[in-house]
């Protein structure tokens, strides 16, 4: 059989037959060689409810769902009070559509898959368009799928392809997820906790057939060519053989057909054994026949290709009748012994048929794509039912829908009121002045409560309490203010909200036991620190403390508190638990006073030659004006309680100066100053071992400065004494006035010497010294 298809043919060309009767969701049928999901029907569908005016009696209740229904059930506070029943009309005539793929695109149509809002996704050899009705041509989601190919959707929109044939996969199956927010590029992952993405299915299983996803995410891909249907669970990189005999039957694999395998909610499998659907149920030992068939290699009788369940497992089984020359889809109800032939149409075809692809929307639309013409058809369901309902009193209503697929979905609950003042609520207290520890009771009056009212106490703002109208606690706070929110439905508008007014408490924080709290200083230097001791009173020989600062535990629990991380402004406050009375007391609340102390940055360095003075300048960050200094030793300073003295010492000293702040916090830091004498060089002396002047050597320098070089000449240039590197102003680095040991003669030397300075500067100094014996 062979449908020559055109994009400008007639719709009469093509039709189909209805049922007019049919109990099961399928009253208009189809034919198709290839079957893509089945919608997200059998997984739910979304179902809400909403009026036409307000929530009061009168109004009238709505179905919204983007399914087309066949039965509605309306229920009243758990109880059905009222249903409608849907009719239904299928053209018998197919609509083509304008869906080709662009010129550029060698391909066909392999298979359709559609989604709640009417999108169709279809699956040609080379890749997978979108097509929005009335749009025109598709838009391109997916590249580099190949030859033929099942094509699924899940309830996300995610979409997913089996590569069937080619590409090297002839003996394996390719199953890939395309994101929706990201269809163009696949993810490459083995496994996620939802579905595997991508797998390679390496066992020798034969042509895979067609691609099944069940509400949980478990894959199924049958392999006709050994009879073998394989399941990948959510989340596993592994498949499991759950159906087949694994016998490869030639003649059980016709062309244009190549496989399909199809999951009911109770995860009985079926899927095609030759030209019959069989049966496979969780646990048994094997399938069992639901539909008549053999194998036959060729079209010459009655031969099945593929075939559709509905909700209720009734089978639609299609196929070619090769005495007839006629395409047919015949129906099989659970356990019938024959089928009730509901569709037939007479048609000529070559020995290979046409391969045809086929879905079904959420309205009941059949699609059928045709591969020789590379068309698509549509045959539309006109499906009416009264989605309306009018309350006749107040109550709690929900709907129960069916779909035309037979899948029932439960909408939200909408709450239906009469006409009643707004509610309002009111509180009243057993007391409001107590010591801490006396239970206080609170109870709310609602006046017009509604219905399904809620309460939320609240004290200071902070929720408390359960959800009821009554509310009592002990442990209250001097100052807390405490309140109730009131939730119900009430009257016609729906959802409401009241608070009641304020109940301001005042609370004895002592009661029984008494807890004090004390600082054994005023003033918290900042980053010192402070130990803060509790003082108890008639509480239990070991009460429990509890420590907050600025409301919040800190984590100690005995009489004692310490940190050096308290900001200025901070509240500490402490709690006891004694055995006594409720045992509870609240300490009193010290506000933390910390001050921030000077700085004083030390290190520095002042050289001065001798006789001179210097201004000290450290660099100070006070805190207030009012700040005090002091320097010490007080020597040689024109005043020592100013911050920038004038020194002028006779020899190196180094000063300390401390800057303390009004309330008591200080910093302290040294300076150093560095008393020298320019290089001096004496013009004689006497190594006559007196101790006095015995020594040639450099005298005085300036600090961290070094003889680099120095050597002695006598008057031949011999050689007579030197040094490298040394110390200006210590007669270790000097000449005692001896050559090779012995006391050279008196008289004329000359001397060279090279200083280097503290700055990296050097200088030479050259003269004569007179040796005097």
């Amino acid at each position: 059989m062979r449908f020559n298809i055109s994009p400008g043919s007639k719709a009469s060309e093509i039709s189909v037959l209805c049922e007019p009767a049919m109990p099961k969701p399928l009253s208009c049928l189809f034919v198709a060689l290839a079957l893509a999901l089945e919608g997200g029907a059998q997984c739910g569908y979304p179902v809400t409810l909403h009026t036409n005016k307000d929530y009061c009696v009168g109004s009238s209740l709505i179905v919204n769902t983007s399914h087309a229904l066949q039965n509605i059930v309306w229920y009243k506070d758990g109880q059905p009070v009222a249903s409608a029943t849907g009719s239904q009309a299928c053209d018998t005539s197919g609509i083509s559509l304008p869906v080709q793929p662009p010129a550029d695109i060698s391909s066909f149509i392999s298979d359709i898959a559609s989604d709640d809002t009417g999108n169709l996704y279809i699956y040609y050899s080379t890749q997978v368009l979108k097509y929005t009705p009335g749009h025109g041509y598709g838009l391109p989601l997916v590249s580099g799928v190949y030859y033929w190919g099942s094509l699924v959707l899940d309830q996300q929109g995610n979409i997913y392809t089996l590569l069937t044939a080619g590409s090297g996969y002839e003996d394996s199956a390719l199953v890939t997820e395309y994101l929706t927010d990201s269809p163009s590029s696949p993810s490459a992952v083995t496994s996620r906790t939802a579905v595997p993405r991508q797998q390679q299915l390496t066992d020798n299983y034969g042509v895979a057939g067609s691609l099944f996803l069940d509400c949980r995410h478990n894959i199924y891909v049958y392999f006709p060519g050994n009879q073998l249907v394989v399941k990948w669970p959510a989340g596993s990189a592994t498949g499991v053989i759950v159906a087949g005999q694994n016998t490869y039957i030639p003649q059980c694999f016709p062309a244009g057909a190549m496989g399909r395998v199809r999951v009911d909610l109770s995860g009985n499998i079926f899927y095609m054994v030759g030209q019959a659907v069989v049966k496979m149920v969780p646990g048994a030992s094997g399938p069992v026949p639901v539909t008549t068939g053999g194998c036959i290699d060729n079209y010459t009788t009655r031969a099945g290709t593929d075939f559709y369940i509905d909700a209720g497992d009734t089978v639609y089984l299609c196929g070619y009748d090769g005495h007839a020359n006629s395409f047919y889809v015949d129906k099989w109800a659970p356990g019938a012994a024959a089928a009730q032939t509901i569709l037939t149409h007479a048609q000529t075809y070559p020995p290979n048929g046409d391969r045809i692809s086929m879905n079904m929307d959420v309205k009941g639309n059949i699609f059928l794509g045709f591969v020789n013409s590379n068309s698509l058809l549509e045959f539309r369901r006109r499906s009416t039912i009264d989605s309306a309902y009018t309350p006749p009193d107040t109550g709690s209503y929900y709907a129960v829908v069916t779909d035309i697929q037979g899948y029932t979905s439960v909408s939200d609950t909408f709450r239906v009121n009469s006409p009643a003042p707004p509610p309002s609520i009111q509180i009243n207290a057993t007391a409001t002045n107590t010591p801490v520890c006396t239970p206080i009771t609170f109870t709310a009056t609602v006046t017009n409560v509604g219905y399904d009212p809620s309460f939320q106490w609240m004290v200071s703002g902070v929720p408390a309490g359960g959800d009821s109208a009554e509310y009592s606690y002990n442990l209250f706070a001097n100052g807390d203010q405490v309140y109730c929110i009131l939730r119900t439905q009430a009257g016609c508008e729906g959802p409401v909200a009241d608070t009641s007014n304020i109940l301001a408490l005042t609370i004895d924080p002592q009661g029984a036991a008494s807890v004090t709290i004390a600082s054994p200083k005023d003033t918290i230097c900042q980053g010192d620190t402070a130990v803060f001791i509790a003082t108890v009173a008639n509480a239990s020989a070991n009460p429990t403390f509890e420590w907050l600062v600025n409301g919040k535990n800190t984590g100690d629990d005995g009489p004692d508190y310490s940190s050096s991380h308290f900001s200025n402004g901070d509240i500490l406050t402490c709690l006891i638990t004694s055995d006594d009375v409720c045992g509870l007391a609240k300490s009193n609340s010290i506000p933390v006073s910390v001050d921030v102390p000077p700085k004083v940055e030390g290190g520095q360095l002042y050289t001065i030659l001798r006789g001179q003075s210097v201004t000290l300048t450290p660099v100070i960050t006070a805190v207030a004006g009012t700040d005090t200094y002091s320097w010490s030793p007080p020597v040689a300073l024109s005043d020592p309680a100013v911050p920038n003295p004038i020194a002028d010492p006779t020899s190196n000293t180094l000063y300390t100066l401390k800057v303390s702040a009004p309330g008591g916090c200080w910093d302290t830091a040294s300076v150093f100053v560095n008393v020298y004498t320019p290089v001096r060089l004496p013009e004689a002396f006497t190594p006559n071992g007196d101790g006095h002047n015995d020594v040639f050597y450099v005298l005085g320098g300036p600090i961290n400065s070094r003889i680099t070089d120095f050597a002695v000449y006598n008057r031949f240039g011999t050689e007579v004494f030197a040094v490298h590197g040394g110390t200006p102003g210590d007669p270790r680095f000097g000449w005692n006035g001896s050559f090779h040991s012995s006391p050279a003669p008196a008289g004329t030397y000359v001397y060279f010497i090279e200083m280097q300075f503290a700055d990296g500067s050097r200088q030479s100094y050259k003269g004569t010294i007179i040796l005097i014996r």
